[in-house]
């Protein structure tokens, strides 16, 4: 007996038909293009999961290579101010402390730095790669380090580092200046000239050392820097000191009386003016002669140029910039020491910073404690003038 098939169910069948046709087609055509662009299609997926990835962190994905493990080994000796100290890769005909066919390095490292200092950097260094990690293991007796660079399950590079007393870091330079220079007493500041080290002391005009001390700061690797009141207050307090009168009208100094008494100093090497008084116009135009004359280098303090700036980059006087200056005028002792420790470990900074300090004798103590320490670490004291940036124009 024959089954009647409706037209309905008829046309029904014929359009499921053409579904399953349609998508085997489909099926086929993306298993055709994934064939035939399978290379372009994995690095489109790599690039999404790896910026997938960058989104989530700070990481950077890498292929390091053998080259590559060279450059990280200088980065890490460099942020550590070793540029000099370069790593030296150990060719295949030289006494290896590995048997792996890894690259190996070897460095000199200097006695004064802790072999800790090293591991930390080359931690901080790996961890800006994706998936690096590092061992080390510090040699028998304390002589040295052996460090291994891993990414997953292969060693990129060894290095091999040697403590060696006559390896000194990068020099680097440090400047110290003493305010209100005449606060110590004659010993005091003998104590400070028998160090034998460049510093600078500031005085204002009216506090000129006597003959005697005179010669001794003359002689020793001091400079001088003058503080200049721009106000007439402070002018008639400076010339009553020193027992000279006012010219003309509002008690203004006078250009003769401002040159003899700078003439008074047995050393003057440069100064700045006092801004922490009402600029006086007049002033400024009796000392910018005197001292354009002397050729001071003028100390540069202001963020933004002020009119007595103005008027000396006008006049043509040298201007200078202590070079990081750090003002720690105020703090105690034990806190002064740990504020100038924690700048000379900043290792990659090779100019240390022009430091302002209160004239006191604990702080002459305290420099006086860390002089084996700045010679250890290569951090040369200089002359605050010498630790100066000239500026063009203001």
């Amino acid at each position: 007996m024959n089954h009647r098939v409706s037209r309905k169910q008829r046309a029904d069948n014929r359009a499921s038909l053409l579904k399953i046709t349609l998508w085997c087609l489909g099926i086929l055509f993306v298993l055709v293009l994934t064939i035939r662009y399978h290379h372009s299609v994995v690095a489109s997926i790599s690039t999404l999961l790896s910026s997938g990835e960058h989104r989530q962190g700070t990481r950077t994905r890498i292929d390091l290579n053998f080259p590559n493990i060279d450059s990280l080994f200088m980065k890490t000796f460099s942020e550590l101010g070793l540029e000099e100290q370069k790593p030296k890769r150990i060719g295949e005909n030289e006494k290896s402390w590995s048997s792996k066919h890894s690259p190996q390095f070897k460095a000199r490292w200097p006695a004064a730095y802790p072999l800790v200092w090293f591991t930390q950097k080359l931690q901080m260094v790996c961890f800006r790669y994706d998936s690096l990690r590092y061992d080390a293991i510090e040699k028998s007796g304390g002589k040295g380090l052996l460090a291994a660079v891993i990414n997953g399950r292969d060693t990129l590079g060894r290095i091999e580092l040697t403590i060696d007393a006559r390896c000194l870091p990068g020099a680097s330079s440090i400047a110290f200046v003493f305010d209100r220079f005449d606060d110590l007493t004659t010993a005091q500041k003998k104590s400070l000239i028998n160090l034998n080290i460049p510093f600078g002391y500031i005085l204002r005009p009216n506090q000129i050392p006597n003959r005697e001390l005179g010669k001794v700061l003359n002689a020793c690797r001091g400079e001088c820097i003058l503080e200049i009141p721009v106000d007439k207050g402070g002018w008639t307090t400076i010339l009553g000191a020193v027992h000279m009168t006012s010219v003309g009208k509002g008690g203004r100094p006078g250009e003769k009386n401002v040159a003899a008494l700078l003439a008074r100093f047995s050393a003057i090497d440069g100064f700045y003016l006092d801004n922490t008084t009402i600029l006086d116009k007049d002033i400024i135009a009796d000392i910018i002669s005197p001292i354009k004359k002397m050729g001071l280098t003028y100390i540069y303090n202001n963020s933004i140029p002020n009119y007595a700036d103005s008027i000396i980059s006008s006049q043509g006087l040298k201007i200078g910039r202590f070079i990081n200056k750090m003002d720690f005028r105020g703090l105690k002792a034990a806190e002064l020491k740990r504020s100038i420790l924690a700048r000379i470990v900043i290792l990659a900074e090779h100019n240390k910073g022009t430091y302002m300090l209160d004239s006191r004798p604990e702080n002459i103590e305290i420099i006086n404690s860390m002089m084996p320490f700045l010679a250890a670490m290569n951090v040369i004291v200089c002359a605050p003038m010498t630790n100066t940036e000239l500026i063009d124009r203001l």
